[in-house]
């Protein structure tokens, strides 16, 4: 996304149609307006979740994607942070920056 996005103009455009997204289905919009995209949500090198992916059950802090991919007859959109906190927390630097 471009530095003069303005998110919170495209959230006042959304709210000002009154009808939502299936208002913007019916307008004929033929792309995801930027409101609607995650940025970026890769995990990259040296990142905490490329640090933190694991499928090890044994591990309190990590992220995953469909903690049931191998047994699950459809895949799910979306990651996962998971947090064992009890009985025994995991060590702050296990954590990722933003949960310290």
């Amino acid at each position: 996304m471009s530095a003069t996005y303005d998110r919170e103009a495209e959230h006042r455009a959304l709210n000002a149609t009154l009808s939502g997204v299936h208002g913007l289905v019916a307008s004929g919009v033929t792309a995801v307006p930027s409101i609607f995209r995650v940025p970026d949500p890769e995990p990259r090198e040296g990142s905490d979740k490329a640090r933190l992916y694991s499928r090890d059950p044994a591990r309190a802090a990590k992220y995953n994607c469909n903690f049931d991919l191998y047994q699950s007859p459809a895949a799910n959109w979306r990651d996962m942070l998971y947090l064992r906190t009890a009985p025994d927390p995991p060590p702050a630097g296990d954590l990722p920056e933003y949960c310290r």
